[in-house]
């Protein structure tokens, strides 16, 4: 038996308390149906010390999963920096596929950009 074909997925890196990760959160859910076919979504929120909840500080859409990045460990690898939310999306390889989206403004256009797959018939 053969194992299910490889999905690109979308990461997008929140803090808890951000306003403008919730405008990107928004975008996502505003996206959700229109995603599904291309991608696989994930919320993901740094865990530091002190941390006491381990939940979503953020309402996400219902499609998209939640992860936590214990220590930085997948923003350290890449290269996400402190400053939320930041999005990429990661090819069905496992690489990265094009530049981070950084701040909700290019996160939208990341998601827009998925979006319009959406919209090309195939030939």
């Amino acid at each position: 038996m053969s194992s299910p074909p490889a999905r690109a997925r979308l990461l997008l890196f929140v803090s808890p308390g951000c306003h403008a990760c919730a405008t990107a959160i928004a975008s996502l859910d505003t996206a959700e149906e229109q995603l599904a076919p291309f991608v696989d979504v994930y919320v993901i929120q740094r865990l530091t010390a002190g941390m006491v909840d381990t939940g979503s500080s953020h309402s996400i859409p219902a499609s998209a999963r939640f992860a936590l990045d214990i220590g930085g460990s997948l923003d350290s690898a890449l290269e996400v920096g402190r400053v939320a939310p930041v999005g990429a999306l990661i090819g069905t390889n496992g690489s990265q596929a094009g530049p981070l989206a950084r701040g909700s403004d290019d996160v939208a256009v990341l998601i827009d950009s998925i979006r319009a797959l959406a919209d090309v018939t195939p030939a």
